[in-house]
């Protein structure tokens, strides 16, 4: 006998708001509770919300704009959080770009992913010429 429902419908609704928002809202709740661990260093809410306002103004004054598409290429870590959080605050979005990759693997998926602009926490990979890497 098939079941008659989802077993996910069960589950509680996710709210339908954009996941900066979230971040927002988790900082006006638990301004002080830590959201990420990074290694030794521990950052609250509040400090990823204010690291990610000063990303996506960096982002404006770099002359970037609501639509574009970022390339990131981070790690696994606090920058990682606050660089993407930053990105969707400023109205863009963002193109993950795997770390592992070869040169011309990143250059294909930079290229595919349509990033006007690379975004890196230490090292930039300069893109194709038609493109280009912000920071670099």
């Amino acid at each position: 006998m098939a079941p008659t429902s989802s077993p996910c419908e069960s589950l509680t609704p996710y709210p339908e708001i954009l996941v900066q928002e979230l971040l927002s809202r988790s900082a006006g709740r638990f301004p002080d509770k830590i959201a990420v661990i990074d290694g030794g260093h521990s950052f609250t809410y509040t400090q990823i919300k204010e690291l990610s306002n000063r990303f996506a103004s960096a982002l404006a004054a770099a002359g970037l704009a609501t639509g574009d598409r970022v390339g990131v290429y981070a790690l696994n870590c606090v920058e990682f959080a606050f660089g993407l959080y930053g990105i969707l605050r400023a109205g863009e979005s963002a193109s993950t770009v795997n770390s592992a990759y070869t040169e011309r693997e990143l250059a294909l998926q930079i290229n595919d992913g349509g990033a006007s602009s690379c975004w890196s926490m230490k090292t930039c990979w300069r893109p194709p010429p038609a493109r280009s890497c912000a920071g670099c």
